[in-house]
């Protein structure tokens, strides 16, 4: 009877364990705007255009001069193929070339991003504005992880190497 005892006490906590642990996964919250704060909605765009052994990634973004951003490139399989820093400046195009390297894969996509992370981290003038972890910004274009708001801008798929 003790034996029993002890496989069904067993098989209840094991059986507690496991739907505890089967509760989903937490929510990420996105951070609270700063008190007093007011909200900016981001607006902007991200394209690429394959042409002469160069992808030409260009874009808008409707942020602050002096806002630090990153232009990169991924295959669709997730390889990071290169990236620059920029620093915005209102009203001016954002552009860059890449040289197309033929060990690339076939399909590629183009980013343009902002956050407090990437590049040279924000100005104090920036994080001012828009909150030290991007919070005070809001916009389709906008997300979040445990670090902050992420504001991200992504080409539709560009086709290269189409001979590999």
């Amino acid at each position: 009877m003790k034996k029993k005892m002890t496989v069904l006490l067993a098989s209840v906590l094991l059986a507690v364990f496991v739907f505890a642990g089967c509760g989903g996964v937490a929510e990420i919250r996105k951070p609270a705007p700063s008190e007093g704060a007011a909200m900016f909605t981001v607006e902007g765009s991200c394209e690429a255009a394959v042409g002469a052994g160069v992808i030409t990634v260009s874009g808008t973004a409707n942020l602050m001069s002096g806002t630090n951003g990153v232009i990169a490139l991924m295959g669709a399989d997730g390889e990071d193929l290169g990236k620059v820093d920029f620093v915005m400046q209102a009203g001016e195009a954002i552009t860059h070339e890449f040289a197309v390297d033929e060990g690339w894969p076939q399909h590629v996509y183009a980013f343009i991003t902002f956050d407090t992370d990437q590049a040279k981290g924000q100005p104090r003038e920036v994080t001012d504005v828009y909150g030290k972890k991007f919070e005070n910004l809001e916009g389709e274009d906008v997300i979040w992880d445990l670090q902050g708001c992420i504001v991200s801008f992504m080409s539709g798929m560009v086709e290269i190497n189409s001979g590999n």
